[in-house]
């Protein structure tokens, strides 16, 4: 089988769980605050589902047989994943994910219509007890992946820790936005690995791979590729963010530019960057009207001192260190050959 046709496979099983959790929920709940988990299930179901897929992926790939279990543990990182993005669009101020209105600008309008004092305030507000309540049933559906048992417990305490480091990558990246500082490429990359690295690829295989009994060498091993592919994950991100169309991205391009994001390009850049041009930069991140025309002209800087291309070495260097590892994998070939095919796919991929 593709990676691209296990990606559907398992991102359609997992929608359909995702969407009978959140029904029972919905039912049981008051019926005023219903509508969160129509718009919950509907943002969930229009991602990639990655990180549950890659649940799925290392469970059967150390040989286990997909189950309520697995599932369950595959719903809770979507669930830990849309919780995040909810938050980061209110902090980043982003209208637009996933092709749609965001959660919180969603009840910014519903603001609107309900005629509230303060419709911006409002949807900030629900946004954030949208997210709260999202983390929260992650944890639910974590706590049902193996029922109280030894796994059950280490699973929980190692998401709950990488959960931490998604917060703490997140303080890091809004406090270098937000002020003056100017992180070093190492601070970046720091912040890369606790914000994205960890759970976005380490996390989910160790969860799957922990669920089929895989042994500590072999977590250890899925640990440490899943944080290169991690890291590569967020590089990758951030070019997108600046070169792809909106229409691919699901969101605004530029709105790293607009919101000062510290990332890696930023920080290769200003290194090279003449005192006028670096003036131009200046003049560029942080500005919340910056036009369409600055960002052309930002992105013929990029390219006038080929960082992209820097940016293409460092993918790869740590795409072949994440190769080298699954290449000592003891799987089922088929497996073994999704994995590869996976480090192919994150440093090449364009959406």
């Amino acid at each position: 089988m593709k990676l691209t046709d296990y990606f559907d496979k398992h991102k359609e099983i997992i929608s359909k769980h995702l969407t009978t959790f959140l029904e029972e929920r919905r039912k049981n709940s008051p019926d005023n605050v219903t509508d969160h988990y129509y718009r919950l299930s509907d943002f969930t179901i229009r991602g990639k589902m990655l990180r549950g897929i890659f649940v799925i992926l290392a469970f059967e790939a150390y040989g286990g047989k997909v189950n309520e279990n697995v599932l369950n543990a595959a719903a809770a990182m979507e669930m830990a994943q849309a919780s995040f993005l909810i938050h980061d669009d209110i902090m980043d101020r982003d209208l637009l994910r996933r092709g749609r209105d965001t959660i919180f600008a969603q009840y910014i309008e519903e603001g609107k219509i309900q005629k509230v004092r303060n419709p911006e305030f409002y949807g900030q507000s629900m946004g954030i007890v949208s997210g709260d309540l999202t983390i929260l049933m992650s944890y639910e559906l974590l706590s049902l992946s193996s029922g109280v048992t030894k796994i059950s417990n280490n699973i929980v305490t190692l998401a709950a820790r990488e959960m931490q480091n998604v917060a703490l990558g997140q303080f890091m990246d809004y406090v270098f936005g937000q002020t003056h500082s100017e992180p070093s490429e190492d601070q970046i990359l720091t912040m890369y690995e606790y914000k994205t690295g960890g759970y976005t690829f380490a996390l989910p295989f160790i969860i799957g791979a922990l669920l089929a009994g895989a042994n500590d060498r072999e977590i250890a091993q899925l640990n440490k590729m899943g944080r290169y592919l991690g890291t590569i994950f967020q590089i990758k991100d951030d070019e997108m963010a600046i070169f792809e169309d909106e229409e691919k991205i699901g969101k605004p391009v530029g709105s790293d530019i607009r919101e000062n994001k510290k990332t890696l390009i930023r920080c290769l850049l200003y290194k090279k960057a003449t005192n006028e041009e670096s003036r131009f930069l200046d003049s560029c991140f942080g500005n919340q009207k910056i036009t369409q025309q600055n960002i052309k002209e930002l992105q013929d800087v990029i390219i006038k001192y080929h960082i992209r291309d820097e940016i293409h070495e460092r993918v790869e260097n740590l795409s072949q260190k994440a190769l080298q590892i699954i290449q000592t994998f003891n799987i089922v070939p088929e497996y073994n050959l999704l994995f590869k095919e996976l480090e192919h796919y994150n440093k090449t991929r364009s959406t």
